[in-house]
């Protein structure tokens, strides 16, 4: 993706948090605090003070589709890519210092014991961060025989894994 598209997808981004926080405070500030606090939607009476806080809402739920839709085409065309020039997608390295935020899938332990239930979202979620470190290292090399070997090889073992378990 070029750095414009980048720019206007970060910009709408922007400009959806800001209508959202903006229609909250219009909500809290002018109309009794209604569809921001909890309240039963059984007998909610539509009024137009609703409005802002109805849009807001609709652009960002808008916004996140398109931005859902535009991450599955910009996959594709990466792919495509990688096909093409047999090189591996270009990642900056210092994305790789990411790869230390997996070590707060520890926190699942400390969980356990405040609470004595294991959060299993905390435990396993940040585990996905130490692929960034290995993105970060492998970003823009060519992909020879022995390459590809290790990551049909890497597949394989994870297939049998899976299948191991089930």
């Amino acid at each position: 993706m070029k750095k414009n598209q980048v720019k206007i997808w970060v910009g709408c981004g922007i400009f959806c948090i800001a209508a959202v926080l903006l229609s909250v405070w219009y909500a809290v500030t002018f109309n009794d605090s209604r569809l921001v606090a909890p309240m039963d939607f059984g007998s909610y009476p539509f009024t137009p003070k609703d409005l802002p806080m109805i849009l807001s809402i609709s652009l960002t739920c808008v916004y996140a589709l398109a931005l859902f839709i535009q991450l599955f085409i910009s996959v594709g065309k990466s792919k495509k890519n990688v096909a093409k020039t047999n090189m591996t997608r270009k990642v900056n390295p210092k994305l790789g210092f990411l790869g230390l935020l997996g070590f707060l899938g520890l926190a699942g332990f400390w969980t356990y014991s405040a609470m004595g239930t294991v959060f299993p979202f905390v435990f396993f979620l940040f585990f996905g961060f130490f692929g960034f470190f290995y993105e970060g290292k492998m970003s823009g090399i060519f992909m020879d025989e022995r390459f590809r070997e290790n990551v049909a090889r890497a597949q394989l073992n994870t297939t049998k894994s899976r299948s191991a378990l089930h």
